[in-house]
């Protein structure tokens, strides 16, 4: 199934299809003119000498006829003339039409790949963004766990200095005692040999 293309003409291209029309109408016309009147004088010229008048007056008319055909003529080819003028200028003014409308296409389009280039750079930004806070954000985390352990393990190692030192002092305590006890015990048995030596 074939598809009508249907063609707008400009207005100077329809009045010169008018005046094309009108002029071959009248070319139509005076060329019916100009076969009646050939006919009517050759007829004339045919007739008694009585009638010659009438025939010198149908020559006339038929000389007529074919001075207005010519001027028919004339404004035949001027009309053709315009009309081809005006199909032309219609040609460009369309094509001038089409190759502004695939301009302004072309245009949209390429603004169109702009805005989404622009939008994919705006966001590839915003995702660059984003990393890099959930980078900072997962290293301050880190640097708090760090920090934290580190605290946990000074905490621990002065817990157990501190046990240690506590463990020293206890162990120091008790051999002060146990050494206190034995210079006690050393006098109370040298206070008993100089009791039982004296009692001798």
């Amino acid at each position: 199934m074939s598809v009508t293309t249907t063609v707008k003409l400009t207005a100077q291209e329809i009045r010169a299809a008018k005046i094309d029309a009108a002029a071959a109408r009248d070319l139509t016309i005076a060329d019916k003119f100009l076969v009646t009147a050939d006919r009517a004088a050759d007829k004339a010229n045919r007739t008694l000498e009585a009638k010659q008048v009438i025939a010198a007056q149908k020559a006339a008319a038929a000389q007529h006829a074919r001075s207005t055909r010519e001027d028919a003529v004339a404004k035949k080819v001027m009309a053709e003339r315009e009309l081809l003028a005006a199909q032309q200028a219609g040609e460009k003014a369309r094509s001038d039409a089409q190759e502004a409308a695939a301009a302004k296409k072309a245009g949209a389009q390429q603004a169109k790949a702009l805005a989404a280039q622009l939008a994919a750079e705006k966001k590839a930004a915003a995702d660059a963004r984003k990393a890099a806070a959930q980078e900072a954000a997962a290293a301050r985390k880190a640097e708090a766990q760090a920090k934290r352990l580190a605290a946990q393990e000074a905490a621990a190692a002065k817990k157990a200095a501190t046990q240690q030192a506590k463990a020293l002092a206890a162990q120091l305590a008790a051999e002060k005692k146990a050494a206190a006890d034995a210079r006690k015990a050393a006098a109370q048995e040298a206070a008993a040999a100089r009791n039982a030596a004296a009692i001798k």
